[in-house]
């Protein structure tokens, strides 16, 4: 409920605020399960997401799991169909039924968004998360990158991605090409 609450308040924000190049790639219905793919500069890249978003289509995004440790951002996080995951330890318990509720989303034709980075702004190494995702089960891959640019949010949404026949290549060279198209997409 929250997060469609959410989703009314931000429109005007978004309307003023954001500028989106590539609106004709944002999908309206699918046929299979979507991993929006992003870079992350700010704490609301979420939430300009989801905004972006068709308003029947919410996005599930994973979230690190420090969010849960405090009550009232655990109840906001778990309002707005957020995904908590640990960053430091792969296969945690948390990330295990991280990793099942989102197959569950993906094949019931849902929206997961990852930020490939892992954090904020950081230039650490591309996280393989969404290539491996895909290898359990079929999904379409959304490339977008956001920038600020002269007081604006930038938002560019590149075209839809399906790595059906690149699957079988390593990870990180999938999840790489995969950053490379984000990258492209931002303003010159």
């Amino acid at each position: 409920m929250l997060y469609y609450v959410a989703w009314f308040l931000l429109k005007p924000f978004f309307w003023l605020f954001c500028r989106i190049r590539g609106k004709e790639n944002i999908p309206r219905n699918l046929d299979r399960g979507l991993i929006v793919v992003a870079n992350h500069i700010s704490c609301f890249d979420p939430l300009v997401i989801g905004a972006m978003m068709p308003f029947k289509n919410p996005v599930n995004f994973m979230a690190k799991s420090e969010f849960w440790n405090i009550p009232l951002m655990a109840a906001f996080m778990k309002n707005v169909f957020a995904i908590p995951v640990e960053r430091k330890i792969a296969r945690s318990k948390i990330n295990i039924t991280a990793v099942k509720k989102t197959i569950k989303i993906l094949k019931n034709k849902g929206i997961v968004g990852i930020f490939i980075e892992g954090g904020i702004g950081q230039d650490q190494r591309i996280r393989k998360t969404p290539v491996f995702l895909a290898k359990k089960v079929l999904v379409y891959f959304l490339p977008v990158c956001i920038e600020w640019r002269k007081f604006l949010l930038r938002i560019t949404v590149g075209k839809m991605l399906a790595l059906d026949g690149f699957l079988e290549n390593d990870e990180q060279k999938i999840a790489d090409m995969i950053y490379k198209k984000i990258n492209d997409l931002k303003v010159k």
